[in-house]
Protein backbone atom coordinates (compact mmCIF):
# COMPACT_ATOMS: atom_id res chain seq x y z
CA UNK A 1 0.00 0.00 0.00
CA UNK A 2 1.24 3.56 -0.84
CA UNK A 3 2.48 5.40 2.11
CA UNK A 4 0.76 8.95 0.70
CA UNK A 5 -2.75 9.60 0.20
CA UNK A 6 -3.68 11.07 -3.22
CA UNK A 7 -6.57 12.83 -4.62
CA UNK A 8 -8.47 12.86 -7.62
CA UNK A 9 -9.08 16.65 -8.44
CA UNK A 10 -10.39 17.36 -12.29
CA UNK A 11 -10.09 20.74 -14.55
CA UNK A 12 -12.25 20.69 -17.57
CA UNK A 13 -16.00 21.17 -19.31
CA UNK A 14 -19.26 20.19 -18.00
CA UNK A 15 -22.91 20.29 -18.75
CA UNK A 16 -25.46 20.17 -16.39
CA UNK A 17 -29.74 19.59 -17.24
CA UNK A 18 -31.46 19.30 -13.90
CA UNK A 19 -35.30 19.04 -12.47
CA UNK A 20 -36.25 20.22 -9.24
CA UNK A 21 -38.97 21.92 -7.33
CA UNK A 22 -38.80 25.21 -4.95
CA UNK A 23 -41.01 26.46 -2.41
CA UNK A 24 -41.73 29.49 -0.98
CA UNK A 25 -41.99 29.10 3.40
CA UNK A 26 -42.11 31.84 4.65
CA UNK A 27 -41.82 35.55 3.44
CA UNK A 28 -38.35 35.15 2.06
CA UNK A 29 -37.10 31.26 2.90
CA UNK A 30 -37.45 29.07 0.24
CA UNK A 31 -37.12 25.19 0.39
CA UNK A 32 -36.62 22.74 -2.56
CA UNK A 33 -35.24 19.46 -4.11
CA UNK A 34 -32.97 18.81 -6.67
CA UNK A 35 -31.66 16.09 -8.87
CA UNK A 36 -28.84 17.31 -11.49
CA UNK A 37 -26.89 14.91 -14.03
CA UNK A 38 -23.72 16.47 -15.57
CA UNK A 39 -22.07 15.10 -18.60
CA UNK A 40 -18.38 16.13 -18.56
CA UNK A 41 -14.85 15.57 -19.79
CA UNK A 42 -12.81 16.86 -16.05
CA UNK A 43 -9.13 15.70 -16.12
CA UNK A 44 -7.32 14.63 -12.93
CA UNK A 45 -4.36 12.96 -12.13
CA UNK A 46 -3.58 9.84 -10.29
CA UNK A 47 -0.28 9.27 -8.39
CA UNK A 48 0.79 6.49 -6.12
CA UNK A 49 3.58 8.49 -4.71
CA UNK A 50 6.01 5.83 -5.50
CA UNK A 51 7.13 5.49 -8.97
CA UNK A 52 3.72 5.63 -11.44
CA UNK A 53 1.03 7.99 -12.51
CA UNK A 54 -1.78 8.33 -14.90
CA UNK A 55 -4.62 10.74 -16.45
CA UNK A 56 -8.49 9.59 -15.27
CA UNK A 57 -11.59 11.72 -16.49
CA UNK A 58 -15.01 12.18 -14.74
CA UNK A 59 -17.45 11.35 -17.67
CA UNK A 60 -20.79 11.81 -15.81
CA UNK A 61 -22.27 12.88 -12.51
CA UNK A 62 -25.67 12.66 -10.91
CA UNK A 63 -26.42 14.41 -7.64
CA UNK A 64 -29.77 14.00 -5.74
CA UNK A 65 -30.73 16.73 -2.59
CA UNK A 66 -32.52 19.27 -1.14
CA UNK A 67 -31.69 23.61 -0.88
CA UNK A 68 -32.59 26.19 0.90
CA UNK A 69 -32.51 30.21 0.34
CA UNK A 70 -33.17 33.32 1.34
CA UNK A 71 -34.75 35.87 -1.21
CA UNK A 72 -32.32 38.83 -0.86
CA UNK A 73 -34.76 40.88 -3.19
CA UNK A 74 -37.74 39.89 -4.88
CA UNK A 75 -35.28 39.27 -7.82
CA UNK A 76 -32.59 37.50 -5.89
CA UNK A 77 -32.26 34.30 -4.31
CA UNK A 78 -28.71 33.31 -1.98
CA UNK A 79 -29.11 29.38 -1.55
CA UNK A 80 -27.26 26.20 -0.24
CA UNK A 81 -27.87 22.73 -1.39
CA UNK A 82 -26.79 18.97 -0.06
CA UNK A 83 -27.25 15.74 -0.89
CA UNK A 84 -25.98 11.75 -2.45
CA UNK A 85 -23.57 12.43 -5.54
CA UNK A 86 -22.75 9.41 -7.72
CA UNK A 87 -19.66 9.67 -10.29
CA UNK A 88 -17.78 7.70 -12.94
CA UNK A 89 -14.31 7.70 -13.07
CA UNK A 90 -12.30 6.34 -16.40
CA UNK A 91 -9.49 4.45 -16.50
CA UNK A 92 -6.05 5.31 -16.40
CA UNK A 93 -2.79 3.55 -18.51
CA UNK A 94 0.09 3.66 -16.14
CA UNK A 95 2.86 5.78 -16.71
CA UNK A 96 6.85 5.96 -14.81
CA UNK A 97 6.79 9.15 -12.67
CA UNK A 98 10.03 10.14 -13.62
CA UNK A 99 9.92 9.47 -16.86
CA UNK A 100 6.32 9.96 -18.56
CA UNK A 101 7.09 6.92 -20.25
CA UNK A 102 4.13 3.92 -20.66
CA UNK A 103 4.69 0.80 -18.09
CA UNK A 104 5.13 -2.57 -19.52
CA UNK A 105 2.34 -5.07 -20.14
CA UNK A 106 -0.22 -2.54 -20.19
CA UNK A 107 -0.42 -1.37 -16.67
CA UNK A 108 -3.59 0.51 -15.48
CA UNK A 109 -5.97 1.47 -13.18
CA UNK A 110 -9.61 0.42 -13.84
CA UNK A 111 -12.37 2.50 -14.08
CA UNK A 112 -14.98 2.43 -12.04
CA UNK A 113 -18.11 4.75 -10.26
CA UNK A 114 -18.04 6.38 -6.95
CA UNK A 115 -20.98 7.60 -4.41
CA UNK A 116 -20.31 10.30 -1.87
CA UNK A 117 -21.82 13.54 -0.53
CA UNK A 118 -22.02 17.42 -1.88
CA UNK A 119 -22.88 20.57 -0.56
CA UNK A 120 -22.88 24.10 -2.89
CA UNK A 121 -24.27 27.43 -2.52
CA UNK A 122 -24.88 29.81 -5.03
CA UNK A 123 -26.82 32.73 -6.26
CA UNK A 124 -30.27 32.94 -8.57
CA UNK A 125 -31.10 36.33 -10.27
CA UNK A 126 -34.94 36.51 -11.79
CA UNK A 127 -34.52 38.11 -15.25
CA UNK A 128 -37.45 38.11 -17.35
CA UNK A 129 -40.41 36.06 -17.70
CA UNK A 130 -39.57 32.89 -16.49
CA UNK A 131 -35.55 32.99 -16.92
CA UNK A 132 -33.21 33.29 -14.40
CA UNK A 133 -29.30 33.53 -14.23
CA UNK A 134 -27.85 31.01 -11.60
CA UNK A 135 -24.33 30.95 -10.56
CA UNK A 136 -23.13 28.27 -8.03
CA UNK A 137 -19.92 26.67 -6.51
CA UNK A 138 -20.59 22.66 -5.58
CA UNK A 139 -17.84 20.74 -3.38
CA UNK A 140 -18.05 16.82 -4.05
CA UNK A 141 -16.29 14.42 -2.05
CA UNK A 142 -16.23 10.81 -3.25
CA UNK A 143 -15.65 7.69 -1.15
CA UNK A 144 -12.09 6.80 -0.16
CA UNK A 145 -10.66 3.38 -1.74
CA UNK A 146 -7.81 1.39 -1.97
CA UNK A 147 -7.58 0.30 -5.50
CA UNK A 148 -5.02 -2.01 -7.36
CA UNK A 149 -2.79 -1.33 -9.97
CA UNK A 150 -3.12 -3.83 -12.49
CA UNK A 151 -0.30 -5.14 -14.58
CA UNK A 152 3.11 -4.29 -12.68
CA UNK A 153 4.99 -6.17 -10.36
CA UNK A 154 4.91 -5.90 -7.67
CA UNK A 155 1.51 -5.20 -7.07
CA UNK A 156 0.77 -1.71 -5.09
CA UNK A 157 -2.69 -0.55 -4.01
CA UNK A 158 -3.63 3.13 -4.82
CA UNK A 159 -5.06 5.36 -2.07
CA UNK A 160 -7.60 7.09 -4.68
CA UNK A 161 -9.45 9.96 -2.18
CA UNK A 162 -11.94 11.57 -5.47
CA UNK A 163 -12.94 15.21 -4.37
CA UNK A 164 -14.30 17.64 -7.30
CA UNK A 165 -15.17 21.01 -7.18
CA UNK A 166 -16.89 22.82 -9.61
CA UNK A 167 -18.50 26.28 -10.49
CA UNK A 168 -20.76 26.58 -13.21
CA UNK A 169 -22.82 29.89 -14.08
CA UNK A 170 -26.23 28.44 -16.23
CA UNK A 171 -29.52 30.18 -17.51
CA UNK A 172 -32.51 28.48 -15.91
CA UNK A 173 -36.03 28.08 -17.18
CA UNK A 174 -38.53 28.11 -14.17
CA UNK A 175 -42.12 27.13 -14.69
CA UNK A 176 -44.90 28.74 -12.55
CA UNK A 177 -42.28 31.46 -11.71
CA UNK A 178 -44.51 34.38 -11.14
CA UNK A 179 -46.22 32.27 -7.63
Amino acid sequence: MSCVATDHAGKGWLGEVGLGYDRRLRDRMVAGVLFNYDFSDMLGRTSDAVFTTGNSRTDWSWFVGARVGWLMTPDVLNYWSVGYTRTHFTGSTLRNSYTGDELPNAAHLASYEAGGWFLGGGLEVAMHRGWFWRSELRYADYTKEARAETGISPAFQLNFDPVVMTGTTQLVYEFDWHR
